[in-house]
């Protein structure tokens, strides 16, 4: 059972994410929102509405992220266009337009089945199965339509960052972000390989998995706030790599510093 903390956590995201937008340039917003979601949000506080998918940390943080995203480029757009039509000279958009290509028809396309799909499999499985006493009803228009929102959630990101995360520059205040949540989140993994992994039970008031899973060779395996330690090698491993592409990049542009403006968080 998750504590009230978990709860308190989970809804003051929203504010958090705003406060994020309202001090960050759009881009690392956007990465910034989107990774401390994912490495600090409760995992087993939902929320449940009918006919709508469940809304877990997951979920909230793609939708907050992508609402505010656009709400910036909005407020943007409108602030540049206002010093446009007072100076007289038209400036460029502040985010990149979107590029029309073969390969991005083909992308639609395929998002598309993959929304369309729950309606085909709610037609082809809408009869009742009888077992016994035991009534299990067929699937209905409802379901279709809890399965299309599942999927519209899961693609949500995806949405987001083909529209802001395209360039170069975006590119490198990924790898950024990525690195500086490494270098902060090991803190709380040594606490764990050390102290067995109790940073979920101590805040959320609950372990998101096996315990015994997480005990190995005379120690612990660290998950933090994630459901699995598995996970957190994951991510470790994809923030390890982002410090060698890092170091490439900060030597093929000669910068001085390794993780150049992100001194400021910026990125």
């Amino acid at each position: 059972m998750p504590s009230i903390i978990a709860y308190l956590v989970f809804f003051s995201w929203p504010l958090v994410v705003f406060l994020i937008f309202r001090k960050l340039d759009l881009v690392p917003a956007i990465v910034w929102s989107m990774l401390v979601g994912f490495l600090m949000l409760p995992l087993r506080v939902e929320i449940d509405l009918p006919a709508l998918p469940t809304i877990s940390k997951y979920e909230l943080t793609s939708l907050m992220v992508a609402i505010m995203a656009f709400v910036k480029l909005r407020e943007a757009e409108q602030a540049r266009q206002w010093a446009a039509n007072a100076s007289g000279v038209p400036v460029a958009p502040s985010a990149p337009p979107a590029r029309k290509s073969k390969m991005r028809l083909v992308t639609n396309i395929m998002l598309a089945i993959v929304i369309i799909t729950p309606l085909m499999t709610v037609m082809n499985n809408s009869d009742p199965i009888f077992a016994g006493p035991t009534y299990i009803p067929g699937l209905r228009v409802y379901d279709a339509l809890s399965m299309i929102g599942g999927k519209a959630f899961v693609l949500l990101p995806f949405f987001v960052g083909r529209r802001f995360l395209t360039t170069p520059e975006s590119h490198v205040v990924i790898l950024r972000v990525l690195v500086l949540s490494l270098m902060a989140y090991t803190v709380l993994g040594f606490y764990e390989v050390r102290m067995s992994p109790q940073l979920n039970r101590m805040f959320y008031g609950f372990f998101p998995h096996s315990f015994l899973q997480h005990i190995r060779a005379g120690g612990f395996r660290p998950l933090v706030f994630l459901s699995h330690g598995l996970i957190l090698g994951i991510f470790m491993t994809l923030a390890i790599l982002s410090a060698a592409a890092m170091w490439r990049h900060a030597k093929s542009v000669g910068e001085s510093s390794f993780f150049g403006r992100s001194a400021r968080f910026g990125c």
